[in-house]
């Protein structure tokens, strides 16, 4: 799975923290887009949330309890997207998410949501392609060692370094 980091990195200018945030060790699961009011029964935590903040032209719509339980749910970040109802990201946005630490992300007019969806995935077959070639070469190690003259012996030191 990519960190959080990297989907940002890769993106530049069209997926910028709000505020200075360097947390290196937040995994995102997936990358959802999501108006909806509750939007946890479809998520399974981890997901970087994207929403154009449909919800928050609702008057009654309570904005700090929406955050805090985005973040007790495990989202990995939200990322708010300008342009069809906000040129820029609410204030109280903004407060609701700096008070629990949810890390909070501008998707600037005109970047479209399936361009950080596709990052994500870039990333995330970058990194099932770079286990996939370890696992070979752990396997051609041990076919390698069992050919030996002392296999054995071959086969368990390779075993040892496996563990590591």
């Amino acid at each position: 799975m990519p960190y959080l980091h990297e989907i940002v990195e890769h993106l530049g200018t069209d997926l910028k923290p709000w505020s200075p945030w360097n947390d290196q060790k937040v995994l995102v699961t997936g990358v959802h887009i999501s108006e909806l009011a509750e939007p946890t029964r479809f998520l399974e935590g981890g997901e970087l949330l994207l929403s154009t903040g449909l919800q928050l032209t609702n008057s009654d719509f309570d904005v700090d309890e929406y955050i805090r339980n985005l973040h007790a749910f495990g989202i990995a970040g939200f990322g708010f997207g300008l342009g069809p109802y906000f040129e820029e990201v609410p204030e109280h946005l903004a407060r609701a998410c700096s008070a629990v630490g949810l890390p909070l992300f501008v998707v600037p007019t005109p970047t479209p949501f399936q361009t950080i969806n596709e990052v994500f995935w870039k990333l995330q077959m970058q990194a099932q392609n770079a286990e996939l070639l370890s696992t070979l070469d752990r396997q051609s190690a041990l076919i390698q060692s069992s050919a030996s003259d002392q296999p054995i012996t071959a086969v368990l030191s390779e075993l040892a370094t496996m563990g590591n």
